[in-house]
């Protein structure tokens, strides 16, 4: 099935305002996964481990096998990936 979050927009016709591009809806996400995000942030709040907590574990270990890696490394965002 295909993901249907994703918003198309048309092109303008000439002379019109472009209408604002949206890029991701983020209505349908929460529809689609709301229930299953808050039992999670629920988990990480009831052990405190918000940084190296079993969360972050499992998310290494499955993408490392996502990508076919033996190792992945979760980091706080794209600079401290790249530092």
């Amino acid at each position: 099935m295909r993901d249907q979050s994703a918003v198309k927009a048309e092109a303008p016709v000439a002379g019109d305002t472009p209408a604002p591009l949206a890029f991701i809806d983020l209505q349908a996400q929460r529809r689609r996964l709301g229930t299953r995000l808050e039992q999670a942030i629920s988990r990480v709040l009831a052990h405190g481990a918000f940084i190296m907590g079993p969360e972050v574990t499992k998310l290494e270990r499955r993408l490392a096998a996502f990508c076919g890696a033996r190792h992945a490394i979760a980091c706080a965002n794209g600079t401290d990936a790249l530092v």
